[in-house]
């Protein structure tokens, strides 16, 4: 699988306290704009998607980084199957 191509780095807002805080996001040519999946920080998982992956493959390579790897298995699991289910991630042909 692989982010899917037309997804563009932006910034979005998200809940901090009372406010609302800029966050990295990404966008696509719908207008949805997408922060996190879940815990998961969208940009830093699907930077791990960014070349056509196995699943397992970019769990791993996302875990690497230091927003990522603090947090369960599980849920980066879990983010990667919403990236896929919300069409964030793609099929490749391998």
């Amino acid at each position: 699988m692989q982010r899917r191509p037309d997804a563009v780095a932006t910034l979005g807002l998200v809940p901090q306290g009372e406010r609302l805080a800029e966050a990295a996001a990404l966008t696509r040519p719908d207008g949805e704009l997408v922060t996190h999946f879940g815990r998961v920080p969208a940009v830093a998982l699907l930077a791990a998607f960014a070349l056509p992956v196995a699943p397992a493959a970019g769990a791993a390579d996302a875990a690497r980084d230091p927003n990522i790897y603090v947090l369960p298995p599980r849920l980066v699991h879990a983010a990667i199957e919403a990236a896929w289910r919300d069409g964030w991630l793609v099929a490749t042909a391998d």
